[in-house]
């Protein structure tokens, strides 16, 4: 075994550990509570190893006809298994992929395809940038959106932020979408999994993050 994946493993078995106490997936649906700061999360919130079967009833919830907006390597790990389960809850797929900045031109693509597919719905599954461009076409069209995070070093699969960039790669500016995200269904184990790099990236966004809220707390802006 090599170290890379000695790591993996004792990634996964934290997980699995910290699990232990609570071994039905965490499930919250921000309807049941009366605080009204969670309804900028995703409205559903599944969690848990293993949890990615559920994506497929979940988005039955929404549609019978969806959008897949995915990025490349996530969508090479667990696309058969997102495959799977939309065909098991009898939803019909069509899938765009997204590369790159979440640019005005990137949003558009997506609702271009959501249109032609007569999605109901739009599910994306990658990274940051993928669930963030998926939220805003998702958002243009007017259909619900459901969150399928790959990558442990983003937040925006538990956020209704999207953040905005400019063709050439620069910082526009964070907006949230007129509705939260209908739901995210988030596998810890695929999280798990992932490149190391990319936890120790998402590691140091959530330091970044505590600072963002303390700053803008600070100036009476509330968390973003």
């Amino acid at each position: 075994m090599t170290d890379g994946e000695q790591q993996v493993q004792a990634q996964t078995s934290e997980v699995e550990r910290l699990s232990a106490a609570h071994p039905e997936p965490l499930e919250r649906s921000a309807a049941a509570t009366s605080d009204a700061a969670l309804f900028v999360t995703p409205t559903r919130y599944r969690s848990g190893p293993e949890v990615l079967p559920h994506i497929g009833p979940e988005a039955a919830q929404l549609a019978d006809r969806v959008l897949v907006a995915h990025g490349e390597v996530g969508w090479r790990s667990v696309g058969h298994r997102v495959e799977a389960s939309f065909a098991g809850a009898g939803i019909a797929m069509a899938t765009q992929e997204h590369r790159g900045y979440v640019t005005s031109n990137a949003i558009a693509t997506l609702a271009d395809a959501a249109r032609a597919a007569n999605a109901g719905a739009l599910v994306a599954v990658g990274g940051g940038r993928v669930l963030d461009a998926g939220k805003a076409a998702a958002d243009r069209q007017g259909i619900p959106c459901l969150l399928v995070p790959t990558s442990p070093a983003t937040c925006s699969g538990a956020t209704a932020v999207v953040v905005d960039y400019g063709e050439a790669g620069g910082y526009l500016g964070s907006r949230r979408t007129t509705a939260p995200p209908a739901a995210a269904v988030v596998d810890t184990r695929v999280l798990a999994e992932a490149p190391d790099r990319l936890l120790v990236a998402g590691l140091v966004d959530a330091l970044a993050k505590s600072v963002e809220v303390l700053s803008r707390s600070a100036a009476g802006q509330g968390a973003a």
